[in-house]
């Protein structure tokens, strides 16, 4: 599942992302299918900024274990990753904020190896296929902010990918007890459709950008600025 977008303007619920991060200023951190560590130390970083206490992210990932039957089997489009070199990432971090900064990555199929997590904030963003999703989701679900990546609804021509990719969708539709929100987006999908972040609130205030559309600012040339 590949998204259409300018090389340049990377997805606009990654910024989303990072800004529910700097909202509910968590101490602790879980990300399902951290692939190549990038959003991970993002948002370690942005809740680094938050507060003054200390953090300790928690990663998840097949890393070089994947092979093409689970990328089959969980509609996963990303390249392998190596272990060590996304550990290289959290290392310049935790040096960088010396003490304050703790991590730890996991390698597997989260079927298997996930332990349960009660954390300040969750980002599911791991395999794609519903008992995938449903398992991550109940590894993670007393955690009191839990953010799902790839719940799709239908473009401006109707389409939206076919049924083996919703997974997030059908997993989020059936969660019916608690608060939860599907943020707005404008990030398209190859084979039709938007991609959405989904949030589940168990504690604490609604998301402030619940009703925010981000809209990427073009800036073609120097002159553009200068205007």
């Amino acid at each position: 599942m590949k998204e259409t977008r300018n090389i340049n303007i990377p997805p606009l619920r990654y910024f989303q992302l990072m800004e529910l991060v700097k909202f509910y200023k968590p101490s602790t951190l879980l990300e399902v299918g951290c692939w190549n560590g990038e959003h991970g130390v993002q948002m370690a970083e942005a809740a680094l900024h938050s507060h003054n206490s200390s953090v300790h992210y928690i990663g998840y990932d097949l890393f070089e274990e994947g092979d093409s039957e689970l990328d089959k089997k969980e509609l996963n489009s990303k390249s392998r990753q190596f272990i060590s070199k996304v550990s290289d990432k959290f290392a310049v971090l935790k040096e960088k904020y010396n003490h304050r900064f703790t991590y730890e990555l996991i390698k597997g199929d989260t079927n298997e190896v996930m332990e349960d997590h009660s954390v300040d904030f969750a980002f599911l963003d791991g395999g794609h296929s519903i008992a995938t999703v449903q398992n991550d989701y109940a590894k993670s679900i007393t955690s009191k902010v839990i953010v799902f990546d790839d719940y799709f609804t239908h473009d401006h021509k109707e389409n939206i990918p076919d049924a083996p990719y919703l997974g997030t969708n059908v997993v989020v539709d059936n969660i019916i007890d608690k608060a939860k929100w599907i943020l707005p987006s404008s990030d398209p999908v190859r084979e039709g459709g938007i991609t959405h972040l989904a949030i589940v609130v168990n504690e604490g205030k609604p998301p402030h950008n619940k009703d925010t559309l981000l809209v990427p600012l073009l800036i073609s040339s120097r002159e553009d600025i200068q205007k």
